[in-house]
């Protein structure tokens, strides 16, 4: 044993007589893992803390855990109830003792571990108790109109100057009464009481980064001239208050320790010699059993400032303040320093014990990304320049994303968080991890799979672990939602392909996705996630129940060139598995490389690009063991020759609104075209005539391909003169309106992503040739539509309603007559199926006639297609 292992395996005991069993302590993170606006801990939680236990750590602290529900730091943090409330007290206690029990190794219902000592055999489970004061958000619990907390009215400043963010976050703190502030003390001594009962070996206070007793330390937040202000003494006052409170009201065993910053990065704010003075006061109290020493804040997060070459390369930040805080120490003093921020190594961690520097070694984000390192670090057979914690490179910030300091030290917390969630889920953790792979591991569903009702319902609650069975409707669906819900944690469902969603699922399917957590009666344990190439307005219903719903929208750019080569780089260990000899991952980078530069102007979706490319690769093994040779300076024309016809394979996105605004645009001429115009004019297949049913069905195709959904409303809803006489007045404005109210702007869809021709069911197209039908009102027989009898009980039930081009549309769309010439036009390919031929429910179609051809059919039957082709939606 070398003796860097040798001291960090060595024991180190506390002064309340509990026992660490080595030197390394899993530091308190942000898991994010409880319900929305806080709540108790669950499955998720145990599961990621047994995991931690199960890697051997001495000291395990876990994240915050708010003793004001009002005031928590992020949305999802762990809170404990209020004093008196005894009811939310009984559960929090039952949730909490299992908390304490997979923090200390123990399965969750074993209540032996309600009572084993703190004797070094085991990791100590140690609670952060927190009150996040000044930093409490807008929204994340609190009230928008209710202000945060603070011991002075000293506003929150994220950047460098004042700007609009700081007021949107976090507004205007309140500055704490004298009786306020004995209720928050209150409050501190009720949890750690709470949590002794529940069976944590202690509790550290966080006063540190800039919450609430941080911010009574701090010269520059505290501005009071009471007894909670002045001078170092009286902004001390309040921990001291607070620290003797939980030694009389727990057991000599008990641990308490705290959390404080070196120094706040502040000007104006604690200095390091602030610190120094504040170790030493707790250090004369005798009653607190370690000191982890932090830096920074919200304002000013020491883990984004600026950092030298030489910095960069020395372990562990803090270290140099910890020296200083030993040697300060009065004598006899037994409270322990433990460091948190910057360790890697096994040599490095050890050499600051070895120094004095420390007593142990606090581990934060290492422990996300490996679980079990103390496993690693203590292990004999692993040489000491081995020993070292994971290095990964985490993924570029997304761009939606401000360039902050507070926002950028939050993507990384949001990273690292997602690793614990997959440990959370019982998965190893990635170093490759991006937010679009962890939302892919989320359960998600899409309309192009799930095309039904049925398919949709099971699709969902079997990834939730339930059978899916015999669910057809979506009351059984929610029902069962909920009682999955309940037993587990919150629920983030993604829906991709999301625009989709109004031409494949019935209207009350879609509807009810944005109102899910409603329904299954668990706000704040439900998120849906669209994922969508459409703003929130398209997706609108006619009976306005998703109104009511605002979510968060997020606009992603497309991704650059660098990254879209990255993410098709990710598909090449299973593209290259079982390939011809001499097939390399140089080779699989120029295919990518030479489809995209091919796509880019026409694709954008990267599921779609990463499809393609595997179509393409595969077809290019398939040239390769013909004989061909494998290099790419030999495969090059193959190659292009494959891209090029995957590109007329792909649904031509090259026709939009520009197209026939200019012919709509052109004024009308008199003269007969020349003979060259007429040669320049697409030239139709060979036929023995255009009917009008024929006619109609291409134009609707056309229509239905070529315009967004959403449209149909406005050029195609038609209203019989009973209904119309019925709706007056404010609802008559309200429902014209409508049509026209686009979240309070004209939004312009000229944009590439919304070209056509898109796939359509077969119910839009008839829906839109009845339509067209009634309003054109086609000659095609009206008096033989009906025999007399039907005729007769029909104008019997309302004459008003009946109105025989109506009847007329509704019948011929529906006919055999209509889908027998809708085959036709699909055999001469002027219409293309895109769903399977074995499929006989939701069957799409797709226009393939271009813009001119449909133009002159329609013209024929004298249709002015240009009037019902969108350009604008106002």
């Amino acid at each position: 044993m070398t003796s860097a292992l040798a001291s960090l395996a060595s024991p180190l005991a506390l002064p309340c007589g509990a026992s660490l069993k080595n030197r390394l302590v899993k530091a308190p993170l942000e898991e994010m893992l409880s319900t929305f606006g806080g709540g108790n801990p669950n499955e998720d939680v145990y599961r990621l803390y047994r995991a931690w236990a199960d890697g051997d750590w001495g000291m395990i602290i876990t994240g915050n855990i708010g003793v004001d529900r009002r005031h928590i730091g992020v949305m999802f943090d762990m809170v404990l109830p209020d004093p008196g409330d005894t009811a939310a007290e009984a559960r929090a206690l039952a949730a909490y003792t299992k908390y304490a029990r997979a923090t200390k190794g123990f399965d969750v219902n074993d209540e032996r571990g309600d009572h084993a000592p703190p004797n070094g055999q085991r990791p100590l489970a140690v609670a952060q108790i927190v009150h996040c004061g000044r930093q409490s958000m807008r929204g994340c619990a609190r009230p928008i109109w209710v202000p945060s907390v603070a011991p002075s009215a000293v506003p929150m400043q994220v950047g460098k100057e004042p700007s609009w963010l700081d007021w949107l976050l976090f507004g205007t703190p309140h500055a704490l009464t004298v009786d306020e502030i004995h209720k928050v003390i209150e409050r501190f001594v009720h949890a750690s009481m709470l949590l002794e009962r529940a069976g944590f070996d202690g509790v550290e206070l966080h006063g540190a980064h800039g919450y609430l007793l941080s911010s009574f330390l701090n010269p520059r937040t505290n501005l009071r001239t009471d007894e909670y202000g002045g001078d170092a003494a009286g902004r001390f006052r309040i921990i001291r208050e607070i620290i003797e409170g939980v030694r009389k009201n727990v057991s000599k065993s008990f641990i308490v320790g705290i959390k404080l910053n070196s120094s706040d990065f502040v000007q104006g704010g604690q200095s390091e010699d602030d610190a120094l003075q504040n170790v030493r006061w707790l250090a004369e109290m005798g009653t607190v059993d370690f000191v982890e020493v932090s830096g920074g804040s919200y304002e000013a997060p020491a883990f984004v400032q600026p950092q030298s070459e030489r910095t960069q390369l020395r372990e562990g930040f803090f270290t140099g303040f910890a020296h200083r805080a030993r040697q300060s120490l009065p004598p006899g003093s037994t409270i322990r320093i433990i460091v948190t921020g910057g360790f890697r190594t096994r040599t490095g961690m050890a050499g600051a014990i070895d120094a004095g520097h420390a007593d142990a070694i606090g581990l934060g984000r290492p422990s996300c990304l490996e679980p079990a390192l103390p496993r690693k670090m203590l292990d004999a057979s692993v040489p000491d320049d081995e020993a070292e914690a994971a290095k990964w490179k985490m993924p570029v910030k997304p761009r939606f994303l401000p360039n902050v300091a507070l926002v950028g030290i939050g993507w990384t917390t949001m990273w690292h968080s997602a690793q614990m969630h997959l440990t959370a889920r019982g998965k190893p953790t990635d170093p490759a991890l991006s937010m679009g792979r962890f939302f892919s591991q989320l359960p998600h569903v899409t309309p192009l799979v799930s095309c039904t009702s049925r398919l949709l319902f099971a699709h969902v609650l079997r990834q939730l672990g339930d059978h899916g069975d015999a669910c057809t409707d979506a009351g059984t669906f929610v029902k069962r939602l909920r009682s999955l819900v309940t037993q587990r944690t919150k629920l983030l469902l993604a829906v991709y392909d999301a625009e989709r969603m109004r031409d494949v699922w019935q209207e009350h399917i879609w509807e009810m996705w944005p109102l899910l957590a409603e329904l299954a009666r668990c706000q704040g344990r439900i998120m849906v996630v669209y994922v969508s190439r459409l703003p929130w307005s398209a997706f609108r219903s006619i009976t306005g129940h998703t109104i009511s719903a605002s979510p968060i929208c997020l606009r992603l750019a497309r991704l650059p060139r660098d990254d879209m080569l990255a993410l098709l780089a990710c598909d090449a260990p299973s593209a290259l598995h079982d390939v011809p000899p001499g097939v390399d991952a140089i080779l699989y980078n120029n295919v990518c490389a030479v489809l995209y530069d091919t796509m880019k102007m026409t694709v954008r979706d990267e599921h779609e690009m990463r499809i393609l490319c595997g179509s393409v690769w595969r077809a290019l093994m398939a040239s390769i063991r013909d004989g061909r040779p494998p290099s790419v300076h030999a495969l090059m024309p193959i190659i292009g020759e494959l891209c090029r016809d995957a590109l007329a394979r792909v649904v031509p996105r090259t026709t939009g609104p520009d197209t026939w605004a200019a012919e709509k645009s052109a004024l009308p001429s008199s003269k007969a075209p020349t003979p060259s115009a007429l040669a320049a004019r697409p030239a139709m297949p060979p036929r023995t005539g255009y009917g009008a049913m024929q006619a109609f069905l291409l134009v609707s195709a056309f229509i239905a391909s070529y315009n967004p959904a959403k449209t149909d409303v406005k050029y195609f809803v038609r209203e019989l003169g009973a209904s119309r006489k019925r709706r007056r007045g404010k609802a008559q404005r309200a429902a014209d309106a409508a049509l026209l109210e686009m979240d309070g702007e004209k939004e312009i869809w000229n944009h590439p992503q919304f070209w056509g021709p898109r796939t359509f069911t077969l119910e839009r197209l008839l829906a839109i040739f009845h339509a067209l039908l009634a309003d054109f009102k086609q000659d095609m027989n009206e008096d033989a539509l009906l025999v007399p009898a039907e005729r007769a009980q029909r104008t019997s039930d309302d004459k008003a309603e009946l109105h025989l081009e109506h009847v007329a549309g509704e019948f011929w769309s529906r006919s055999a007559t209509a889908l027998a010439e809708l085959n036709e036009l699909v055999r001469q390919q002027l219409i293309v199926r895109m769903s399977p031929a074995s499929k006989l429910s939701a069957m799409q179609y797709r226009i393939n006639a271009p813009f001119e051809y449909v133009r002159q059919v329609a013209h024929a039957v004298g249709f002015p297609l240009s009037l019902y082709l969108w350009d604008t939606y106002t």
